[in-house]
Parts: structure tokens; C-alpha cells; sequence
């Protein structure tokens, strides 16, 4: 019986052949297994995940979600045009888009690449894709930056502005409105006092004539007329009192109201709302100046 001799081609023959029969299934195996570790990762209870990956099947947490991202991206059509990968290969190749790894893997041999070199091929490959986008954007923001497209923006601007001119002027139209509605307000309530205060005077002097005069100087005693002195005196300040009772009131109205427009202008234009503010406070300033002028004359 003759003895058949193998040769070393023939044996490195017979062991590129298992290599690729072990490769064309790998990633569908661990597509497999992906699918199957999806399934458990729902079944099993939260927070029991990683003792039960070592407790049942040996694997790293690391190891199992590459598993399940093989199953996730690598499911259907593209895990047959990508079957020659092996598993190192698949699991890198998760960094670039799904559009792009089958074309990756047809223009590059990935069979003579090693892992180091594979890793700085799709490093590069996703730098310059970065860059590309980059230029892109400086050029879509180049575009809008132009000529037309700033003008644009002026204008719109300069809209803008004008509205918040327009608005600010109404309100300051409202305010100055606002303020001569209150002076004629306080100058017919003066006018009302002043007419009130001679009614009231003309009715005392006619009540006083009516009053026979020899018999009120027979029969009335120092210490009567005094007191009907200071009756009359009291009456006086009681309409002066009640006169500058109601111009306080009116003024402090004003006031009033003369914040609310301040408020209500202040976030339209803080600039024209502080020049108001700087005019009043500079008129009431003169007004308390007065009064004490007043205060120091009477003294």
C-alpha cells in the first residue's frame, strides 16, 4: 500500500481553508448571539445584569454589548455582504456609519491589515469626514454671511428698532397725557375747595349781620366772645385743612400714577424712562425747596 505523503502547501492549504470557513460564519454567529443576548437583557432583573452575563455565559459587560451592536447593525442584508469580516474587524467597523462599511471593507484589504492599521485607517476616515464637515459649514455660514443676507439683517434690525421707537414715543405721548389729565384734575378740585371755602365764608358774615349787634355786645360775656372767636378761627382751618387735604390727595395720585407709566415705559426704553425720572424728581425737588421757603417766611 502505498503511503500518500502531505506536503507543507498542502497542509497550509487545509488550514486557510478552516480559516475561512471559521470567518464566513463568525459574524453570523455572533449576530446570533447578540440577538440572543438581547433577549435576556429584558427577562433579566435590573441590576442583576452583570452577575448574570458571569454567572451563565462568561461574559465581560464590554463583550456583551459588542455582541449586541454586531446584532443591532449587522442584522439582514449587511451582515452577508460583510460575512468575510472577523469579529475584531466587525467591531471596529461600528464606528463608521452603516452606509459605509460595506463600501469600507470593498475598497480596503482587509485581510493583509492588521488591527492597529485598520484602526488608525478609520480614525483617519472619520477626520476627514470631520473636516469635511467643517468646510462645509464655514460655507453654508459664509452664504448667509453675504452681502445680501447681512443687508437682510440690517434691515430687520433697523425694523426692530423702529417699532420699539414708535412704542416708546406712545408711551411717552400716554405719560405726558396721563400728567395734564391729573393737572386739571388738582385745579378743579382747587377751584371746587376755593368756591366751597367763600360759600362757606359768605354764609358765616351773612349770619353774622343778621345777627343784632347791640344786643350780642350787651348780653355777650368776654369769655362767649372768645369762644365764638375760636369757633371762627377753627371753622377757617377746617376749609384750609380740608383744601390741603384734597391737593394731597390729588397730588399723591399723580404720584402714583406717575410710577406706573415709569414702570410701564422702563423695559420699552429704560434711556427716555430715566430722563423722565431725572425731570420729576428735579420739579419735585424745586417743590419741597419751596415749602420750606414758605416754612421760613411764615416763621
Amino acid at each position: 500500500m502505498t503511503e500518500i505523503t502531505r506536503s507543507p502547501a498542502m497542509i497550509a492549504g487545509e488550514i486557510n481553508t478552516i480559516k475561512e470557513q471559521v470567518r464566513s460564519t463568525a459574524l453570523s454567529a455572533s449576530v446570533e448571539i447578540g440577538h440572543r443576548l438581547q433577549e435576556a437583557k429584558a427577562l433579566v432583573p435590573a441590576g442583576e445584569w452583570v452577575r448574570w452575563l458571569k454567572d451563565n455565559v462568561d461574559y465581560s459587560v464590554r463583550t456583551a454589548q459588542n455582541l449586541m451592536a454586531l446584532a443591532q447593525e449587522y442584522d439582514g442584508s449587511q451582515a452577508q455582504a460583510l460575512s468575510r469580516l472577523s469579529y475584531t474587524q466587525a467591531v471596529m467597523l461600528l464606528a463608521l456609519p452603516q452606509e459605509e462599511r460595506e463600501e469600507f471593507a470593498e475598497t480596503h484589504d482587509l485581510d493583509a491589515m492588521s488591527t492597529r492599521e485598520l484602526q488608525k485607517e478609520i480614525q483617519t476616515l472619520k477626520a476627514e469626514k470631520a473636516e469635511m464637515q467643517i468646510t462645509m459649514d464655514e460655507l453654508i455660514k459664509s452664504q448667509a454671511d453675504s452681502p445680501a443676507e447681512e443687508l437682510k439683517q440690517q434691515i430687520a434690525g433697523l425694523e426692530g428698532k423702529l417699532k420699539e421707537t414708535r412704542a416708546a414715543v406712545q408711551t411717552a405721548k400716554d405719560v405726558n397725557k396721563a400728567a395734564k389729565e391729573t393737572e386739571r384734575q388738582l385745579r378743579d378740585k382747587l377751584r371746587e375747595t376755593e368756591e366751597t371755602a367763600r360759600k362757606d365764608k359768605e354764609a358765616l358774615e351773612a349770619a353774622l349781620k343778621k345777627a343784632p349787634e347791640p344786643i350780642i355786645q350787651q348780653v355777650t360775656p368776654p369769655d362767649v366772645e372768645k369762644e365764638l372767636s375760636d369757633l371762627r378761627a377753627r371753622a377757617s382751618r377746617s376749609q384750609a385743612e380740608e383744601a390741603l387735604r384734597a391737593g394731597y390727595s390729588v397730588i399723591q395720585n399723580m404720584y402714583e400714577r406717575l410710577l406706573e407709566n415709569l414702570a410701564d415705559l422702563s423695559p420699552i426704553d429704560a434711556d427716555l424712562a430715566a430722563r423722565f425720572r431725572a425731570a420729576f424728581g428735579k420739579g419735585l425737588r424745586m417743590m419741597a425747596d419751596g415749602l420750606e421757603k414758605d416754612k421760613g417766611a411764615a416763621a
